[in-house]
This record gives C-alpha cells, sequence and structure tokens, in this order.
C-alpha cells in the first residue's frame, strides 16, 4: 500500500499549500494512494523521534509500510507528482 502521512499544525499556510499539493497531484496520477493528515499535537512522542519530525508541513511517504523518505516544508503539486512518478509506479 501506498501512503502519504502529512502533519500538520493548526494556523499553519505552509501545511495549507502541501495539502492542496499532495490532493492536486493525487489527481493527476492513477496510482493508488492512501492519504493521512494528522495534527502535530495528536503525533506521539515516538513517531516524533522515529522520523525526525521539526517542523511542519512534515509530509512522510510509505510504501508497503515501508518508510521512504520524508519533505518538511511545502512544495508544488508537480514536484509532489514526480515523486509519486519515482517512488510508486
Amino acid at each position: 500500500m501506498n501512503k502519504i502521512t502529512l502533519v500538520t499544525s493548526e494556523g499553519c499556510l505552509g501545511c495549507e499549500v502541501m495539502k492542496a499539493s499532495i490532493k492536486s497531484a493525487i489527481a493527476k496520477t492513477k496510482v493508488d494512494i492512501e492519504v493521512e493528515e494528522i495534527d502535530i499535537s495528536r503525533v506521539s512522542r515516538d513517531m516524533i523521534k522515529k522520523f525526525h519530525i521539526e517542523d511542519t508541513p512534515c509530509t512522510i511517504f510509505f510504501r508497503n509500510d515501508k518508510y521512504l523518505f520524508k519533505k518538511i516544508g511545502s512544495v508544488p503539486a508537480v514536484v509532489v507528482v514526480q515523486w509519486i512518478n519515482v517512488h510508486y509506479k
């Protein structure tokens, strides 16, 4: 299963940009991807430590429940499409 986890925080403009980029990118691909959005206040300390979550937005990519990579900050949809094409096809 392909999964993208987006860690956000309240009032974060970059988080809204990244959420829109992910949504747009998924609409442009036929790859089956589950998207999970979690507010930083609900993320466990273990997850913060394991994935070195230092800021929001933090986007974490998984394939078959295995960690691929993370990106802190927002990027345009075209970049997310490229990541999907490289890692999920």
